[in-house]
């Protein structure tokens, strides 16, 4: 019995204990409005509707939206004895209200009292109204100064009444879109006693990004038209400071109204401005979740809406802040029209004389686009070949509202004939940034049944038959050999080459893109929906991870290649796994590299070159008896680059000495003349009349080697035995190795390309084009060499065989080209569809995520740069443009120091927001790391990697250094991904309850 008190007091406490966690509270990240009133009713809430207005505003804006409220969709409330004694409507006045007139001379005061009369039911749902006179000064009577006046006046004169506990300003141009808003304002109110929630909650602009250029300021500040709570003393030591911060100055005559930037003005720009300024740092971090968003109430600028669409799209929206429903119907018509062409907002000039011309003209919206598409500025876009795309389907739609239809739809014209210019060829094209690759196949692709346009931003361009150079290549230069790899902003460029070609009428003639030097650049290509040719011509890595071309070098020290190696991969092979593609090397050494990084069957297609060498299907009987040595870039003097050390070489050393000792032993003198010495410069003839070339090879596969072998000019070249000792002697082959790629897919038994082993040479020099092209002669040393030359007779057989074995070739290649392009041709047809949106294209066509803004660089002191690299690369390379995207989610992290283009998310009840680094840091999760490829434990493997180097990163950027950064480093690569899918899990039941639908109470 002794222990029934105590078993007792238990029971109680426990049933106490589960009775107060079971009281529903509004925890921070759920929407209010899904809570009781009389949840909150153990406290006082005292909420203050303040209508701030103009005289001007009374009958224009005042009486129709007060009117609104009788009605029943957009009543203030439903259940009167909820709230009612809760709120007052508060009207704000600067003015006399018993002197200024109204209608009907009526003073203000009986204006607004006949109002409040006429609310009817409305009436009901509130304590009572007043009318709060502001005192304004006559110099702050202007647009600029006296809004902000009015706000300060309005918090100071509520918060002294010692009545009201929030203040919602809702301005004349914030109207309800659903019935019972009062109440889900006071349930917005109901869990911020003291203010230990926020101090403001209101809404970021949700509107059209024209206006204000939103995106590209990264606008996200809370529009006044807020709740704001009047319980915390600290929120005017936060107006304070965010008024000594913004003095007055030409922009306003009032502190802290506005940051003196453009499209800046009104205390919510200047409190916004003042969290986000870095000077502000350690104050801001104190006070900054007193900030937050709501939908409750959302801002559409001055956007034009629906009330069923916005519901549609916001359904836990009551009020919207807009201008719109008080605008006439020609701005507005004139605002669309002109963000609907030029893709810009007009100014107020523009739109008054727009209107105008609407008014007087009766103009429908086709007549208005029509007078658009043929303004001064239209025609200036015209000029520059990028009419806008929606003249051009006016154009097609309605030329008879042109008054020249032959000038201002010439766009339109010229996409029609782009659709019928060479219906019975398909169309490639190129931005290659070598012009040998292409020019050797561009006659054999025509009779196969392809038209070839190239764009090459590279001086040797100009030695092609046919016009290769730029002509209107768009966003893609060459700047300094950044194109190769497209930096120092690879994300934003494709997108940026994306945006300016998706509409262009050429572009929708083109049925595939063909991609060589590099050929990862193709990447630019994949959004366009069109057949890609990825046919590299050298190492599959030129662009990305090439650390050995000594060029490439300032771009390769940072981690970013790594990551860009990895991205190119994966790409290649979604690019191969789609029927439309194809995927081709013009090696046999090119091809088994491929292989060995990806996994892919290239398909094998040698180059030809043959057409361009004029009369090399003859056979030329020579007139000169020098042997020349090549290539004409034979390298000998790598890495001095000397002339003068060429002939010192111990190769060449070692081609006297054989000459010394034929002469001597047999009086007879074979001269050898270097290429480059004899010829500065040559014609093909020049060639020809030489017995035969000698090639000391740097490379396995040069577009040189295939000019010569057209030409029926005897190739020698060293045996594999012979040219591997001169590479292990004196680096002979360095060109062949561009880089030190990861080998990212599951082993296949094909040897290391990079590696200096003999049995791993005897494999990939095995495949060089030397040893596999018919008729080229081999020599095992130079006296070999001298032997095999004085036999003339033999060495004019070997031309008639090698003009034999080009017939043969030729004709193989062209039936490998044509059953290419017809492959391609059957994908053409019918015209596929442009995409327009480049993160939608590249999900739908290959199924990669989306791409996330360009990763850190890190780059070589300026002492380091070579003179080609411009001074500002490192600046760049920091401070990547981000083209916004609201669909972005991001995790987040709390540690290091990361660039101004990364996002944060801060409030689910919004949405993902886009925030520069200064406020939080954050790594996008849908940063383009690679998924990975191959067998499941390979999966595993590139998951840990691509932690580990995002550790790595993470780790450089920390204070902490030496053994212990890698420690931590390594403790968080090994437990970051199972706490990453657990937390993923949790989430995923938290918020589905552990069901495939989400609750609807988030």
């Amino acid at each position: 019995m002794s222990h029934a008190p105590r078993l007792l007091a238990i029971l109680c406490a426990i049933w106490l204990a589960s009775t107060a966690a079971s009281q529903p509270h509004p925890p921070g990240g759920l929407e209010p409005e899904h809570h009781s009133l009389n949840r909150f009713a153990g406290w006082e809430n005292h909420l203050a509707v303040a209508v701030p207005f103009h005289i001007s505003q009374f009958e224009t804006k005042l009486v129709p939206a007060l009117a609104r409220w009788n009605l029943s969709e957009y009543a203030p409330c439903h259940d009167v004895v909820q709230v009612h004694g809760r709120a007052t409507l508060v009207f704000l006045y600067s003015g006399d209200p018993d002197v200024d007139v109204v209608s009907h001379g009526d003073t203000l005061r009986s204006g607004i009292e006949k109002l409040w009369a006429e609310l009817g039911p409305a009436r009901n749902c509130f304590r009572g109204m007043q009318i709060l006179r502001l005192q304004l000064d006559p110099a702050n009577d202007k647009y600029s100064d006296a809004p902000c006046v009015i706000f300060g006046g309005m918090l100071q004169r509520l918060r002294e009444a010692q009545v009201y506990d929030h203040v919602f300003q809702m301005e004349t141009d914030v109207l309800p879109v659903r019935p019972n808003w009062l109440e889900a304002l006071l349930r917005e109110t109901g869990f911020n006693q003291g203010c230990e929630r926020y101090w403001q909650r209101g809404s970021m602009a949700h509107c059209q990004v024209h206006q204000g250029r939103l995106a590209e300021r990264y606008d996200v500040h809370i529009n006044g038209n807020s709740i704001w709570c009047l319980r915390d003393p600290r929120l005017w030591e936060f107006l304070e400071r965010v008024q000594s911060f913004f003095p007055p100055g030409d922009h306003s005559g009032v502190a802290g109204c506005g940051t003196a930037k453009w499209a800046e003005v009104g205390v919510d720009h200047a409190m916004y401005r003042f969290r986000r300024d870095p000077a502000n740092f350690e104050y801001t971090r104190t006070i900054l979740h007193l900030f937050t968003y709501t939908q409750t109430v959302l801002n559409k600028c001055e956007d034009a809406y629906t009330v069923p669409t916005l519901l549609g799209e916001h359904p836990r929206t009551f009020l919207v802040h807009s201008k719109a429903p008080f605008l006439p119907h020609p701005i507005l018509m004139a605002r669309e029209a002109v963000v609907e062409v030029f893709g810009r907002w007009p100014d107020f000039d523009e739109q008054a004389l727009l209107k105008r011309m609407i008014e007087s003209g009766s103009w429908t919206t086709e007549d208005l686009l029509a007078h658009l598409c043929q303004s001064s500025e239209a025609a200036g876009l015209l000029w520059h070949n990028n009419y806008p795309a929606r003249c051009q389907r006016l154009c097609d739609e309605h030329q008879d509202l042109f008054g020249d239809p032959g000038d201002f739809c010439r766009m339109s014209l010229v996409k029609q004939q782009w659709r019928q210019w060479m219906p019975d060829s398909l169309y490639l094209w190129s931005v290659d940034l070598h012009s040998g690759p292409l020019a050797c196949n561009s006659k054999i692709m025509r009779e196969a049944g392809a038209v070839l346009h190239a764009e090459i931003d590279f001086g040797n361009c100009v030695h092609s038959k046919e016009h290769m150079c730029r002509d209107r290549l768009k966003v893609l230069e060459n700047n300094q050999w950044r194109s190769f790899s497209l930096d120092p902003c690879p994300n934003f460029l494709r997108q940026a080459f994306f945006e300016a070609y998706k509409d262009d009428p050429e572009f929708e003639r083109v049925d595939a893109f063909i991609c060589s030097h590099p050929a990862a650049n193709c990447e630019l290509f994949m959004p366009f929906n069109r057949s890609l040719i990825v046919y590299p011509t050298t190492r599959l890595e030129f662009g990305r991870d090439d650390d050995v071309v000594e060029w490439r070098k300032p771009y390769m020290k940072n981690l970013r290649s790594r990551f860009r190696w990895q991205q190119w991969v994966t790409s290649l092979q979604k690019i191969a796994a789609n029927p439309m593609n194809v995927v081709a090397a013009n090696s046999k050494f090119e091809a088994a590299y491929i292989k060995y990084h990806t996994g892919i069957d290239a398909l094998y297609l040698p180059t030809w070159c043959g057409d361009k060498v004029t009369g090399g299907d003859d056979v030329v009987i020579p007139t000169k008896s020098q042997i020349l040595l090549g290539p004409y870039r034979d390298n000998l003097d790598y890495p001095r680059f000397s002339e003068q050390q060429a002939w010192r070489h111990p190769i060449m050393r070692g081609l006297t000495e054989a000459r010394e000792r034929r002469l001597a032993a047999s009086g007879v003198d074979v001269q050898f003349v270097r290429l480059r010495e004899e010829y500065p410069h040559y014609e093909y003839s020049d060639l020809q009349a030489h017995p035969c070339i000698v090639i000391i090879p740097y490379q396995v596969s040069v577009i040189s080697f295939f000019e010569y072998y057209r030409l029926n000019i005897p190739i020698f070249v060293p045996s594999k035995r012979l040219l591997i000792s001169w590479h292990l002697e004196h680096n002979t082959l360095w060109e062949r190795v561009y880089g030190h790629p990861k080998h990212l897919v599951p082993d296949t038994g094909i040897p290391d390309p990079t590696s200096d082993r003999v049995d791993d040479l005897e494999f990939w020099v095995g495949l060089a084009d030397y040893y596999h092209f018919e008729h080229v002669l081999t020599f095992d040393s130079w006296d070999d060499l001298i032997g095999q030359l004085t036999d003339t007779e033999y060495l004019v057989q070997v031309r008639h065989k090698m003009k034999t074995s080009n017939r043969h070739q030729r004709q193989s290649l062209l039936e490998s080209w044509t059953a290419l392009l017809a492959n391609i041709k059957r994908h053409a047809t019918p015209p596929r569809e442009m995409p327009k949106r480049f993160h939608d294209a590249l999900e739908s066509i290959y199924g990669l995520p989306r791409l996330g803004p360009d990763l850190p660089v890190t780059l070589p002191k300026r002492e380091e740069f070579p003179y080609w690299v411009p001074k500002d690369l490192l600046a760049l390379s920091r401070d990547c443009p981000v083209i916004p995207d609201q669909d972005r989610r991001c995790m987040c992290t709390s540690r290091g120091k990361l660039p101004k283009n990364f996002v944060h998310c801060p409030d689910k009840e919004v949405g993902p927001i886009l925030w520069p680094a200064e406020d939080a840091g954050c790594i996008p999760s849908n940063t383009y790391y690679p998924p990975a490829v191959g067998s499941d434990t390979y999966k595993l493997k590139q998951v840990t990697l691509s932690w580990w180097n995002l550790v790595r990163y993470h780790v450089r950027s920390m204070s902490a250094g030496g053994m212990f950064g890698w420690g931590v480093a390594v403790l968080f690569a090994c437990l970051a991904p199972p706490f990453l899918f657990y937390v993923a899990w949790r989430q995923r039941r938290r918020w589905c309850g552990g069901s495939g639908q989400r609750r609807h109470s988030l």
